[in-house]
Formats: structure tokens, sequence, C-alpha cells
């Protein structure tokens, strides 16, 4: 909070000097760019179907873990004991392939994000340096301005978020 207030007095006492100031929606530049939309499309094609595939096996393994305790009553102790280490093996199994990729994924986004992050940098700054703005301000911080002295570059960004 306190860095937002001082980001508008900063602002704002730039602006009184006329100096050009530039506001940036981040959320909305990065979330409807086409960059994140690919970002969607990569995650998807690399990830759904080996979340199904674990998602079957654990239907699977339910489903044979639910006819096992039915059959139970009616198999020897040393057939019980071979079918419970069995269950107990998969069921480990299937939680170290739902550790592994939910690492997996977490190192995907870790690196996109970083990927994005500084795609933005870059494309904020070469904007800033084309309309000779000498801040960016990110517009969540600012409550009110005058269109004249602070310019939305969020479309622009969206646009080169390539």
């Amino acid at each position: 909070m306190k860095k937002q207030i001082f980001a508008m007095l900063f602002a704002g006492a730039l602006a009184q000097a006329g100096v050009k100031i530039a506001s940036l929606d981040v959320n909305q530049a990065v979330g409807e760019s086409k960059m994140v939309a690919a970002m969607k499309q990569s995650f998807k094609d690399k990830f759904d179907a080996k979340q199904k595939a674990i998602e079957a096996q654990q239907t699977k393994l339910f489903a044979e873990s639910k006819q096992f305790e039915k059959d139970k009553s009616l198999m020897k102790e040393d057939k019980i004991k071979a079918r419970e280490a069995a269950l107990k093996k998969q069921f480990k199994s299937l939680g170290e392939k739902r550790k592994d990729l939910s690492e997996a994924v977490g190192s995907y986004q870790q690196k996109e994000l970083k990927k994005i992050q500084e795609r933005l940098k870059s494309v904020s700054q070469k904007i800033m340096k084309q309309g000779d703005y000498k801040l960016v301000i990110n517009k969540e911080v600012i409550i009110s301005s005058d269109p004249k002295v602070v310019v939305d570059i969020t479309d622009e960004v969206k646009e080169q978020l390539k």
C-alpha cells in the first residue's frame, strides 16, 4: 500500500512537471495477449494427456480396490495379502506419477511466467521509448487520472506480446 501511495504521489509530481506518463493494466495486457493464449494451448498439449492417463489409472485402481473388498471374503489369506500388496504398490506408483506431474507443471509454469515477464518488460520499455514516456505505472494503482496526462498503453502492449 505504501508503494502504491508513493507511486501515485511521484507520478502526480511528474505529471505536474510536464513529464509524459503511461499506464499499463498488466493483468489485462498479459491475460488477453496472444503469448498467453499460445502458452495455455502449449500447456494443454503437454499435460492434458498425462493428466487424463493418471485419472483413468486412478478410476481403474479404485474399481479394482472396490472389487477386491467384495471378493476378499471368498479369498485365501495368501491371495488376500498378495492382492493387498499389489494394490498398495499401484497406489504408491499413482501417487508418484501425480507428484511428478505436479512438479513438471510447476516447473513449466515458472519457466513460462519468466518468459512472459521478460517479454512484458521488453515490450513496455520499447513503447516507453517510442512514446517518449518517462514512467510506466501499473494502472491498478491509479485511482483517477487525466487521459491527456497519463496515457493508457495496455492495448499496445497486449498487441505486441506475441
